[in-house]
């Protein structure tokens, strides 16, 4: 009886203590293991695949700026609708059967996608390239649920950081392909055998890395516990006994939870706000994709495509260089909901440059000796670009309210496969409503034909009052604490 009162004693005392050291030292982050999880990233769309789609686009429809942002909003717009209607799917499916399968799923329907890019002879083939990718990729959904098991409070936020790395690796090795493509095209499919076969054959070896290296982490072998035993190697017993009499009740927490079981508050209201980022992010950029090559009468810059390329590669660059360096000591300086309050409310001044920068777009165009208005408008295009890079840390902060609001670890993947659903119906009612508003702003003259842009500015604030509904820190944390 004494025995059984001591080992209580001490099955107290260690969560605390491990608690305690948790909160003052990060644990070790598993590189190798985040390694091969970064290997999808660097050839998402976003990423290398756009690169080559925005030219192969431009060839096939060989039109002026007006007419490619069209058919980009088509492709845009088919690609989401694939999206949305597998990433629940397979998010889900990842419980059942692992992250593994549906991660080499992906990685083959990358693999598929860029090799129809490139063998692409019209359009609506270059459409269902798009929607191969789409329908059977759920990267970004059962990538976060690996992090969030090999991961404890103290170190992911640095893992989530790491995984904007391969982003902008993945942007230099897009570009350095299609600078060297022109040497090197083939008469019958131009885009086919540098840009898209040899990327192509990149993914197919991250297919291999990820089948042969990736090692799935188990809730009874997670890195906490291991580093516990570690540091502790007297109570392992103890702690042994303690973690069998928790699974020993039942085995609902060793499974999936029902998809009505997982609707708690910490999952709605982290979905609700990682949907209105979603919105706000989407929003933006169509907007901006329009506005830089819609000419100056009609609202835009008339910037020309090969323009546009570099200014979104350049975006994408600083993005992912604030993301990985600023995510975690932001974070741990601030604190999470302060930092995701703050990505919200930055895209007023983004919003807000839309019109100032078309006001010295509209300067230069009618003085063509005064370089001054021009000046100035890159200017403001490029502080446009660094708050954008500060808003983007939004992402992160979002993955660790979701990761943390889950009620079974063993729900990750149905989780972040709801948040991606939510994400994407968001973005789809941000791109149409750009889409059907942009061109009236301007053709009825409200406020200058600058109304729009005020009105997101509002809608704005609304997600600032959406982000007052989350804890000052990860629902775990809070709950702890």
């Amino acid at each position: 009886m004494a025995d059984d009162e001591q080992a209580t004693q001490l099955s107290e005392q260690i969560p605390l203590l491990s608690r305690s050291d948790e909160e003052r030292t990060p644990s070790p982050l598993p590189l190798s293991q985040l390694a091969i999880l970064s290997y999808p990233k660097l050839y998402e769309p976003g990423v290398i695949a756009s690169a080559f789609v925005f030219w192969k686009l431009a060839s096939l429809v060989d039109g002026d700026g007006s007419n490619m942002t069209h058919y980009m909003n088509i492709m845009n717009w088919a690609r989401n609708v694939s999206s949305l209607v597998a990433v629940m799917y397979w998010g889900r499916m990842s419980d059942y059967i692992g992250r593994k399968p549906i991660l080499l799923l992906g990685m083959a329907a990358m693999t598929m996608s860029m090799l129809f890019i490139g063998l692409s002879t019209t359009f609506w083939m270059l459409i269902a390239s798009q929607c191969i990718y789409a329908g059977f990729n759920s990267n970004t959904a059962v990538i976060n649920s690996p992090i969030g098991e090999m991961t404890d409070k103290t170190n992911r936020v640095d893992a989530f950081a790491l995984l904007r790395i391969p982003w902008f690796i993945g942007i230099g090795i897009a570009y350095l392909i299609l600078s060297l493509s022109p040497h090197l095209l083939w008469q019958y499919f131009p885009y086919l055998f540098l840009p898209c076969t040899i990327t192509a054959l990149l993914m197919f070896l991250g297919f291999l890395v990820i089948s042969t290296c990736f090692h799935e982490v188990g809730s009874t072998n997670t890195p906490s516990q291991t580093i516990a035993a570690k540091k502790y190697p007297q109570t392992h017993t103890c702690e042994h006994t303690i973690s069998s009499i928790e699974s020993a009740p039942t085995n609902v927490q060793h499974s999936p939870l029902p998809l009505r079981a997982l609707l708690t508050r910490p999952v709605i209201l982290s979905v609700a706000n990682y949907a209105f980022l979603f919105f706000t992010h989407m929003t933006f950029k169509t907007l901006h994709g329009r506005f830089l090559i819609t000419p100056i009468p009609t609202g835009g810059l008339s910037l020309t495509p090969l323009q546009l390329i570099y200014i979104l590669t350049l975006s994408e660059l600083c993005t992912g260089l604030v993301y990985t360096l600023a995510l975690g000591p932001s974070i741990r300086r601030f604190g999470l909901r302060a930092v995701a309050r703050s990505t919200v409310l930055v895209f007023i001044p983004i919003f807000l440059l839309f019109p100032l920068m078309h006001i010295y777009a509209k300067g230069w165009q009618h003085q063509d000796e005064h370089t001054s208005s021009r000046n100035i408008m890159y200017i403001l295009l490029v502080v446009q670009l660094a708050l954008f890079a500060i808003a983007d840390l939004g992402y992160g902060c979002m993955y660790m309210y979701i990761t943390s609001s889950v009620p079974n670890k063993h729900s990750l993947g149905s989780v972040n496969g709801l948040a991606e659903t939510a994400g994407l119906v968001a973005g789809l009612i941000g791109s149409m409503i750009v889409n059907v508003m942009f061109n009236t702003w301007a053709e009825r003259g409200w406020i200058g034909g600058y109304s729009g842009y005020y009105l997101l500015c509002l809608s704005v604030l609304g997600g600032v009052v959406l982000i007052r509904t989350l804890p000052k820190n990860s629902w775990a944390a809070d709950e702890s604490d």
